[in-house]
């Protein structure tokens, strides 16, 4: 990649900004009961986390040999989301978090780029009172392909290019994730990538340029150039 001045900052969403992996699994759980399949913390964090909703239950169908038909997805997909509506009632975003957004504010383009659904993280920035940091959020239902597909990214760059009549390059937007599949997906958008061990291991992120504890721990200073 060329090294270009950093214009943009895309932010996954679940387990960077706010605290709702264990509200995702919970609702996945409660859906994968009702149709005899087990799903314990151990594999959602291996083996499922930062697939959209869709793509999740269907792999979560496929390894429990029950593969479901496109219209039954639709049917778990959508109890999926009234069980996390109801499990996320209250939720805000990481402590600090707030403070670091608004200073990235001050000099960067920010945007959102998630597995989850765009009126969840709609209705969670508004209710946080950030919604008007960011000048694009792309969700899984803006786009044909998740994360590790770099659908998300390219979306969500185009949208900043669109709303703030600007030309960002790939090369000058920086990706926060918290999961594998994401860095992957950054990278092959073309960006570079900072990755918070909120829900992984370090080890599991070292595909990232940056490794850091928490958003709340990220400094400009420590943007990959």
């Amino acid at each position: 990649m060329t090294s270009q001045p950093l214009a943009a900052i895309i932010f996954d969403f679940d387990g960077v900004l706010v605290d709702t992996e264990m509200l995702h699994l919970a609702a996945f759980q409660a859906v994968a009961e009702t149709i005899g399949v087990s799903l314990t913390r151990e594999d959602y964090y291996r083996r499922y986390l930062g697939l959209a909703d869709r793509e999740c239950l269907a792999a979560l169908c496929a390894a429990a040999a029950r593969p479901a038909s496109p219209g039954e997805l639709d049917r778990l997909v959508e109890r999926k989301r009234r069980e996390f509506a109801r499990l996320s009632r209250h939720v805000g975003l990481y402590p600090g978090v707030r403070e670091v957004l608004e200073h990235l504010h001050a000099g960067f383009l920010l945007a959102i780029a998630s597995g989850a659904f765009h009126d969840e993280i709609e209705t969670i920035l508004q209710r946080a009172g950030v919604r008007g940091l960011f000048v694009a959020i792309v969700g899984a239902d803006d786009v044909r392909a998740g994360k590790p597909a770099p659908d998300p990214f390219v979306h969500a760059l185009r949208a900043i290019n669109q709303h703030a009549h600007t030309s960002v390059a790939a090369a000058q937007c920086i990706v926060v994730e918290d999961s594998a599949r994401g860095i992957t997906a950054a990278h092959a958008a073309g960006m570079r990538c900072v990755a918070v061990a909120t829900s992984h291991e370090r080890a599991e992120l070292a595909d990232a340029e940056v490794v850091i504890a928490h958003l709340r721990d990220l400094r400009v200073e420590d943007l990959p150039a």
